[in-house]
C-alpha cells in the first residue's frame, strides 16, 4: 500500500497527538518567515493542518497547505474551512511554477519515495529568491525518535525494505545530505536552526500511542500482526524510562533553510 494510505489510516487518530513537538518546529519557521518577509507559503505535507495554522497566525500571510493523505486534507478542512488545502504529493504539486515566497516541510519530504523529483517539484513553484525550510530529525546520535522507527523496520524482511510503504525517514538525517540533495536542485543552504523536541510521556501507554500513529505501524503490522510491533516498540524504550515510571526521548530537530538560486 502507499504512504497515502498508511497516513490516511492513522489520521483521525493522530490529530493532536504530534503537535507536543511539531508546534515548536512550526513556531521556529514562523519566526523565520517573518524575517524574510515571505507572504504567500506553501506547507507540503500539511497533515491535519495545525501547522498551516501556526504559520498563517502573523504577517496576514496566505498559507496553503498540501498533503498526500486524503483523510489527512479531510480533517484539516474541517478544522480550518476558511484555508486552502489540497490532496497533492510532494513530488507532483498541483501549483503554477513561481506561486509561492516560501515552502514549509515539518517531517514530511523524508517520507517521499523519490526525494530529488519533490525538491525539484519545490523548487519550481518557488518565486525567485524563494526560500524552503525543511524539518528533519537529527543529528541521528541526538535524537531517540529513531529507536522506535528502526525497531519496527527490523520487522520487515530485508526483501521488502525497498517498497516506498517502509520508507525510513531518518534515512536523509545524517550530516550534509539534505544539503547536497537541495544544492542538486539549485536550492542553496543558507542557515541552519537546531531545536529541542524531546518528548516527556507519563507511560507506555502514551508513548505507544504516538508511535502506533505513524504510517510505518500499519504497514509494519500488516506483515508481523500489531502485537509484535508493540512489544518490539516497548523493548525498546526501556533505556528511556525515568525513576518516576514516565519516558522521554531526547530529540533535536534542524530546520534547514534553502534558497532559490
Amino acid at each position: 500500500m502507499s504512504q497515502s494510505v498508511n497516513w490516511s489510516a492513522v489520521a483521525r487518530a493522530r490529530t493532536g497527538t504530534h503537535s507536543m513537538w511539531s508546534a515548536p518546529v512550526y513556531e521556529r519557521m514562523s519566526s523565520e518567515l517573518h524575517r524574510l518577509g515571505a507572504r504567500d507559503i506553501l506547507d507540503i505535507g500539511c497533515g491535519t493542518g495545525e501547522g498551516a495554522t501556526v504559520l498563517a497566525s502573523v504577517d496576514d500571510r496566505t498559507v496553503i497547505g498540501a498533503d498526500v493523505a486524503v483523510t489527512m486534507i479531510e480533517i484539516a478542512r474541517e478544522q480550518s474551512p476558511q484555508r486552502e488545502f489540497h490532496v497533492a504529493s510532494a513530488e507532483e504539486l498541483p501549483f503554477e511554477t513561481a506561486s509561492f515566497d516560501a515552502a514549509t516541510s515539518v517531517n514530511s519530504v523524508h517520507f517521499c519515495s523519490n526525494v530529488p523529483r519533490a525538491l525539484r517539484e519545490i523548487h519550481r513553484i518557488l518565486r525567485p529568491a524563494g526560500r524552503f525550510l525543511i524539518h528533519s530529525f537529527g543529528p541521528r546520535d541526538a535524537c531517540a525518535h529513531e529507536v522506535p522507527f528502526r525497531a519496527m523496520l527490523a520487522l520487515v524482511p530485508v526483501a521488502l525494505r525497498h517498497e516506498a510503504e517502509y520508507v525510513d525517514p531518518f534515512r536523509l538525517s545524517s550530516p550534509g545530505v539534505f544539503d547536497m540533495l537541495l544544492a542538486d536542485v539549485g536550492l542553496e543552504p543558507e542557515a541552519s536552526i537546531y531545536i529541542d523536541v524531546s518528548v516527556k510521556l507519563v507511560d507506555t501507554e502514551a508513548y505507544l500511542s504516538i508511535f502506533q500513529h505513524v504510517a510505518l505501524y500499519p504497514a509494519v503490522s500488516r506483515l508481523v500482526g500489531a502485537d509484535a510491533v508493540d512489544d518490539a516498540l516497548v523493548r525498546v524504550v526501556e533505556e528511556f524510562r525515568t525513576p518516576a515510571g514516565g519516558i522521554e526521548l531526547p530529540c533535536a530537530a534542524r530546520i534547514l533553510v534553502a534558497k532559490k538560486s
